[in-house]
């Protein structure tokens, strides 16, 4: 399972492990086949709600998710409420107000750290063992006596949209909207900036509330790693099925679907150079072959340097600083997306080269060398997954969340390894065909007809 990265922040990735393997390449070709990992995953089920949790007694510190399945911000009916929910977590209960409740959390060595996506909600609470009954009434408080002071609700709504207006001056969340507009039909998981600014100026404490109706016994998930035993998880749960509702309140969501009237579309933006966005169908998160299609969307356009859209368009030609692709699986949507900046005049040949190397694996496959790497680079990346206690959680939880059983995390390294150049070869076959792509171009003209 792979991290989603920042755009911005991809770019740095790439170029930055480019130079390091060009100052240490020697030494790469010393690196294990894949990294193993070694973690004893715990579970119970306490009033069926599951919990996952790797128990450290030998550490102060101490992190627990609860995690709230199909309550993401898909389900909003006022665009913008989820974002302004996990904002206002942070801001106070009945008997404290924004200030108090801040002071409290820091005094008490307590991080609080909502987050979502389009199909969950989250909250993570990271402290260590002496502040736990603090830490555990801080949880129940914010779910049961939420304080949505209107001076707060405010200053958070003027801050949200100040920051996506400055979104639409910036080429890639720019790009990024366009294809979410552009490549899909329309859909709850793709709310525009506009949508979402507009959205957050008629927003109520109301809209706010009604979020927290998404949250219910049966969608309940708890992760939990550190100095953490069964008993506080079982007090935390029976604490929280008190408060919470037999049922949460969430209306169905759709399959997400491309739109094929047009295959690439572009966007006006007066910027020197083009961003080229992309986007297909891909493989489902639970079929057999996801671990070959994962290894092979990192050999085509992974994060790493030695990926064929890397070498085949920045290094051999020099067209573009970064061409990364990422597999996206979500509850409604499985897709493969990817971008690259090119100047104007290169965009035609770029996106040439996109369709030509589709093609080449396709009917060639992928070496032995490039599989072997892939392997390593994939199953290390994963493994970094579990260098602290905060991530582990974050990790488990999204496994859990994904549906995937507590052995995934130590049987990951050994599906990998047993994928074939042959399977690599059948599911480029079946998905990664050019004629499936949607390309969004961003850019002041372009070369490319639409």
């Amino acid at each position: 399972m792979k991290r989603y990265l920042s755009t911005v922040f991809l770019i740095v990735l790439i170029i930055g492990g480019f130079v390091v393997y060009q100052t240490h390449k020697n030494h790469f070709k010393d690196l294990p086949r894949v990294a193993q990992i070694d973690i004893k995953v715990q579970t119970r089920v306490v009033q069926n709600v599951p919990i996952w949790y790797v128990p450290n007694q030998d550490t102060d510190l101490l992190c627990f998710k609860i995690s709230f399945k199909g309550a993401g911000a898909a389900q909003d009916l006022t665009p913008g409420a989820t974002k302004m929910l996990a904002s206002m977590l942070n801001e106070g209960t009945d008997d404290m107000d924004s200030e108090t409740f801040q002071n409290f959390l820091l005094n008490h060595q307590i991080q609080l750290m909502p987050d979502y996506d389009a199909d969950n909600f989250g909250i993570t609470i990271r402290t260590v063992k002496s502040q736990l009954p603090d830490a555990l009434e801080v949880m129940i408080k914010i779910l049961s006596t939420l304080k949505l002071a209107d001076a707060d609700l405010d200053r958070n709504r003027d801050d949200m949209i100040v920051s996506l207006e400055q979104s639409k001056h910036d080429p890639f969340s720019l790009s990024a909207d366009a294809l979410k507009r552009l490549a899909y039909k329309k859909h709850p998981y793709f709310v525009s900036i506009d949508e979402q600014i507009s959205g957050l100026k008629v927003l109520t404490s109301h809209d706010v509330r009604v979020v927290l109706k998404r949250f219910g016994q049966n969608n309940l998930l708890v992760t939990c790693a550190g100095n953490i035993d069964a008993p506080t998880m079982t007090n935390l749960v029976n604490a929280l099925t008190m408060i919470l509702p037999k049922e949460a309140d969430l209306k169905p969501i759709p399959m997400a679907e491309l739109d094929y009237q047009k295959s690439i579309h572009q966007i006006s933006m007066p910027i020197p150079q083009s961003v080229i966005r992309f986007t297909m169908p891909a493989i489902l998160l639970h079929d057999p072959d996801y671990y070959a299609y994962e290894l092979l969307e990192g050999i085509f356009g992974g994060t790493a340097m030695k990926s064929r859209l890397f070498q085949d368009i920045r290094e051999k030609r020099g067209l573009a600083y970064y061409a990364q692709t990422n597999a996206v699986n979500m509850e409604r949507l499985d897709a493969l997306q990817g971008s690259t900046g090119v100047a104007t005049e290169n965009e035609k040949a770029v996106v040439q080269l996109i369709k030509d190397n589709m093609a080449l694996i396709q009917k060639e496959g992928v070496t032995a060398e490039e599989l072997a790497f892939e392997k390593q680079h994939t199953s290390g990346t994963f493994a970094l997954n579990f260098d602290s206690i905060r991530e582990t959680v974050h990790t488990l939880a999204h496994l859990q969340l994904d549906g995937f059983p507590p052995t995934y995390v130590n049987d990951y390294a050994k599906h990998l390894d047993a994928v074939t150049l042959d399977q690599i070869k059948k599911v480029a076959q079946k998905y990664l065909s050019a004629d499936k792509l949607i390309i969004v171009i961003t850019g002041k003209s372009h070369v490319v007809a639409a």
